[in-house]
């Protein structure tokens, strides 16, 4: 009796090996076969690994931070190229009864873009993210919103929250640059390819310094959520959109396209989540969540996870 040959080749093969039938299983036939299977564990394997940590060639994040940032370059078309700064919009209170200054933060940014529909809630939520305080809003109001001093003339929902440390947790993913001081020349369109302007948020980075060759050494919160949305679960890897509206997946805390000038005059590598107090001019990469804002830089308060 001829033994039956196993019935995934059978499969494979479309009953060529004949289970059954008097001719044999040739070698030619059993090469074919082995071919499709390996063509066939070549394009299964990715997608089995793609149930766990995604990469940056599956995930939206660099579609959805790019998306943010199209979504302020729109805004500053109709505003003399400005990017939308709430203290200045709500000057008669109508949205939040609060001292200007205190309005230019992350939520209120964000929910001013969405209220005038360059983008909705579902943008601001990163595909891969694992902090459990950070969810879609799905209750956004585009009119009338009842938090806001007076509904009917509200400029943005002020529900919208992007602080995911404060009860209900936050509506938002991402960081982006800080709209204040120095940085303010780069609260425009200026179309610079070296700007960062919205990136994956980062970890708390707590120092900085520079080895023998001028690399970036940053010491950070090495338990950081952050660490755990893209790459290795040690290091930091994230979209970064730059003032050109170009994205770069950036796998260094400080990215070779992005730069600062120290009191010495040097070029230095700029972290994009510290303000380097080497920096002669304040104008070095700051991007974050930003929760409570004021009048100058040092009354700007961020989140950090």
């Amino acid at each position: 009796m001829q033994r039956g040959t196993p019935l995934w080749m059978d499969a494979i093969c479309g009953g060529s090996t004949g289970r059954g039938s008097a001719r044999g299983f040739t070698l030619v036939e059993l090469g074919v076969c082995i071919v499709v299977a390996l063509l066939i564990a070549l394009l299964v394997a990715p997608l089995l690994r793609g149930k766990g940590r995604t990469g940056p060639h599956h995930s939206k994040d660099p579609t959805q931070v790019r998306g943010i940032h199209q979504g302020l370059v729109m805004w500053a078309q109709n505003n003399q190229d400005r990017f939308p700064l709430p203290s200045q919009l709500d000057a008669a209170d109508d949205t939040v009864l609060a001292p200007a200054a205190s309005k230019d933060t992350t939520s209120n940014i964000m929910s001013v873009l969405m209220y005038n529909g360059f983008f909705g809630p579902e943008i601001c939520i990163s595909p891969q993210e694992v902090n459990p305080q950070i969810a879609q809003m799905t209750t956004y109001a585009y009119s009338m919103p009842t938090m806001a001093n007076r509904p009917a003339k509200a400029l943005w929902d002020p529900a919208f929250n992007a602080d995911f440390s404060a009860p209900g947790g936050g509506h938002f993913s991402y960081a982006h640059t800080l709209p204040s001081g120095p940085r303010l020349k780069h609260w425009v369109s200026t179309f610079a390819a070296d700007v960062p302007i919205v990136s994956n948020r980062g970890p708390q980075v707590t120092a900085m310094t520079w080895g023998t060759l001028g690399e970036a050494l940053p010491t950070y919160d090495a338990k950081s959520n952050t660490l755990r949305i893209h790459g290795s679960p040690k290091t930091w890897e994230g979209a970064v959109v730059y003032a050109d509206n170009h994205v770069n997946y950036e796998v260094d805390l400080s990215p070779p396209t992005a730069t600062f000038l120290n009191r010495t005059g040097k070029r230095t590598t700029d972290c994009l989540f510290f303000d380097e107090p080497e920096d002669a001019t304040g104008e070095n990469a700051l991007l974050a969540i930003w929760t409570k804002s004021g009048a100058a830089p040092e009354q700007f308060w961020t989140v950090w996870d």
